[in-house]
Parts: C-alpha cells; sequence; structure tokens
C-alpha cells in the first residue's frame, strides 16, 4: 500500500528540491511557541491542533536554551526518482495505490503516467478532499482503505 507516494514516470519532470541554506535553523524560546510554528511539508491546509498537536510535539527537540525540530535543517533533501520507478515497476504483488484529490506530490498527470508502471491487479484510489498527509486528514478513510486491502477483499477498493 502507497499512500500518496510520487512515483515519477521516465518522462516526468523531476520535482525541484531546493538547497537549504547553510546553518539554517529556527530556534525558539519556548517549546510552545515552536508548537505553534510547526507546519506540514508539503503545503496544506492547517489540521485541526488535536491532529497536528501530537506530531508537532514528537518534532521537537531542546538545543541548548531554545526548541528545534528534529528533522535536519541543514543537509540537503535526497530523492532518487529513477529507483523509486524500477522498484515500484518490478513489484509483483498487490499494490493499493491512494492519493489525496489535492495532493500537492501526486499530480493527476503522475497518476495518467504510473498507471502502466504498475502490475495490472493494482488499485488506485483517490480520496476526496484529501490532501498530502492522508492519515491525518483523512484517517478513517485510510484505515479503512488498510483494513480492506489487509483483508483480502476481492471488491473493488474505491
Amino acid at each position: 500500500m502507497l499512500l500518496d507516494t510520487l512515483v515519477a514516470g521516465p518522462t516526468s519532470p523531476r520535482p525541484e528540491i531546493p538547497e537549504r541554506p547553510p546553518g539554517r535553523t529556527s530556534p525558539y524560546a519556548t517549546r510552545d511557541e515552536a508548537r505553534s510554528r510547526f507546519q506540514l511539508l508539503s503545503s496544506q491546509p492547517r489540521l485541526p491542533d488535536e491532529l497536528l498537536g501530537p506530531v508537532a510535539e514528537n518534532s521537537l527537540r531542546r538545543v541548548d536554551r531554545a526548541w528545534t525540530c528534529k528533522f535536519d535543517r541543514i543537509g540537503r533533501l535526497v530523492f532518487d526518482f529513477d529507483f523509486v520507478f524500477d522498484c515500484a515497476r518490478a513489484l509483483d504483488i498487490p499494490v493499493l495505490y491512494v492519493y489525496g484529490e489535492h495532493s500537492a506530490v501526486v499530480t493527476d498527470a503522475a497518476i495518467a503516467e504510473i498507471t502502466d508502471v504498475f502490475a495490472p491487479s493494482t488499485a488506485f484510489v483517490e480520496i476526496a478532499g484529501g490532501h498530502h498527509h492522508l492519515v491525518l486528514d483523512q484517517a478513517q478513510r485510510c484505515a479503512a482503505l488498510i483494513d480492506e486491502f489487509a483483508g483480502g477483499t476481492s471488491e473493488p477498493l474505491t
């Protein structure tokens, strides 16, 4: 099961992943300030605090006398699109490919290009109203799809 994962086809333009400026950090004086400034990447409408709050809490760390996010803010983000594409093409097991209607990562053009990449048994499901972080903004729908897929239902997943 893939959740809103970009599998860029051979003719798809590769998204530009900018280098981060050296030494970029965002220390905040208090944990509350750091938590209030936390945001998801890729961008999507702000989620309710009861959903985003625990993610933000677990993403913070104390550095010296300030608070910052745990992820690496200095290194360059690296994504090997060809490796992911080759692995997707090699899959010979059932696959459920789930993506959000409003995803900033998986576009309609990407879906159109990759439908022939996966095995014919692959089910593609677009979650209406969903964005990139589906397990947060569409948790119940994701859970239902996982249950259906893991249960080996012969019904088409839609």
